[in-house]
């Protein structure tokens, strides 16, 4: 059966209806400490969480945090998708060497001018909302230009919590996925779900936006996604034929207690 085409929508529009509510309350705090950490650079101490979470979560559910629970991600879906061309960024922005050097700049960036700013707090609070604002300028030029989550590909967090994340809540891709790319075309992160492929797996933020919209339901989390029903057909010639059916269970008298060892049905009991 071929696939429903997907609309062209707005980027809002094929969020979650609770994670853009969720995306709707989170992205105000962005700009409040963005603004506010200029007069009381205490606030930039905030920032601390916002790189120490990431990993947190990445160790049992992947990078969860950059899909639901990131203000600059919120931020990027529920503000900047509005004036977003929402075009594919070159493919050089996400490449491992781009994320390690971009990991590497500023990371010492930041080292540097917390080793000179110690130990005065307002100081050291001041660099991390300096950071906070130099990053953030260039989210949003990237979010214009290209795809609203252009950043996220190459963030320093997002970088470390996709390494610690490999294999944490991954999607499964089942039986039933017939390549239509679907699930391509509405990832924010320019992944390819349907292909599993490394680099989906490990930056894969847990929108759920292609299992929820997947035609075929062929993805899912952690758990054996969809699957065709399947039905055994005996044969005279006391063959056994797996084909799919209707129902969940093999439905012929004949085949009664048989295990299905085809590839598409292993382990599956006739139970009729």
């Amino acid at each position: 059966m071929a696939a429903k085409p997907i609309r062209r929508r707005s980027p809002i529009h094929l969020m979650l209806p609770t994670r853009r509510r969720s995306a709707g309350l989170l992205w105000w705090f962005l700009p409040i400490v963005a603004i506010a950490g200029w007069f009381y650079p205490y606030l930039g101490f905030l920032m601390l969480i916002c790189m120490m979470a990431p990993l947190i979560v990445a160790t049992f559910r992947g990078r969860y945090w950059c899909g639901w629970m990131c203000p600059r991600g919120a931020f990027l879906d529920y503000i900047m998708a509005r004036f977003s061309r929402n075009k594919p960024a070159p493919a050089w922005l996400r490449s491992t060497s781009f994320r390690v050097g971009a990991l590497i700049f500023l990371m010492s960036a930041m080292s540097f001018q917390l080793v000179h700013a110690w130990p005065n707090p307002q100081a050291i609070g001041r660099v991390f909302i300096t950071l906070l604002t130099v990053t953030t300028v260039v989210g949003i030029g990237l979010a214009i230009a290209y795809k609203p989550r252009t950043w996220c590909g190459f963030c320093p967090m997002g970088t470390l919590s996709s390494w610690i994340s490999l294999g944490k809540k991954p999607l499964t891709v089942a039986s039933s996925c017939r390549d239509c790319s679907a699930c391509a075309k509405l990832c924010p992160m320019t992944l390819t779900p349907h292909k599993q492929d490394t680099q989906s797996r490990a930056n894969c933020i847990k929108c759920a936006q292609c299992v929820t919209r997947c035609p075929q339901k062929a993805l899912a989390f952690t758990v054996t996604p969809q699957r065709p029903p399947l039905r055994v057909i005996a044969h005279a010639n006391g063959m056994l034929e797996v084909v799919e059916a209707q129902a969940a269970v093999c439905g012929l008298p004949e085949a009664q207690g048989a295990v299905c060892n085809l590839p598409e049905a292993q382990g599956a009991v006739c139970s009729m």
